[in-house]
């Protein structure tokens, strides 16, 4: 029984891997834009905040997707036909195990390929925005383009987050056989 506390606990962490990425875009970014039409907050300042939240994010979600992706592709090893757990389980079970280790790891081409140019184009506000501080700056920072950009992030990190949410249902698919 141990077992499938262990399968149970990877479905609860994937859920809430999803639920972490799409919180950014529906409560982080709303805040912080909200701050910045209700309290004056510059737009320099929200792209600071955001080049940290994005470094934040960087550094937490490629490994919880690449650990829990490892242990749903554990399960479908361990599900796989002729295994000893796969007797009375359906026999797609291993699939389902496999297709949502895929869809969680999915993440990462997700955002090399498609949130890339966006991404870049952020890091580049950012650093503009920094640079705007600097005492004698003759840059000048274009908060409606920013504005825009972030939008544009926001919306592609939902989509984002349907990948784990994906591979969440599909694994608790197989989980309820």
């Amino acid at each position: 029984m141990i077992f499938f506390d262990v399968v149970n606990e990877d479905n609860v962490l994937t859920f809430e891997f999803a639920g972490n990425i799409a919180s950014v875009s529906v409560l982080t970014i709303p805040a912080l834009k909200r701050s910045h039409s209700r309290d004056g907050v510059s737009s320099e300042s929200l792209a600071r905040q955001w080049l940290c939240l994005y470094g934040v994010g960087k550094s937490q979600a490629p490994p919880v997707a690449l650990v829990t992706s490892a242990c749903l592709a554990y399960l479908a090893w361990s599900f796989r036909e002729g295994a000893q757990l796969s007797q009375g389980m359906p026999k797609n079970t291993a699939w389902l195990y496999g297709a949502a280790a895929l869809l969680t790891l999915g993440i990462v081409p997700y955002t090399l390929i498609l949130m890339s140019r966006t991404n870049n184009s952020l890091f580049a506000k950012a650093a503009q925005a920094l640079e705007s501080r600097q005492e004698g700056a003759t840059i000048a920072f274009d908060g409606n383009e920013f504005s825009k950009l972030l939008n544009r992030w926001a919306n592609y990190n939902v989509v984002r987050s349907l990948l784990p949410l994906s591979g969440a249902i599909t694994a608790l698919v197989a989980v309820l056989g």
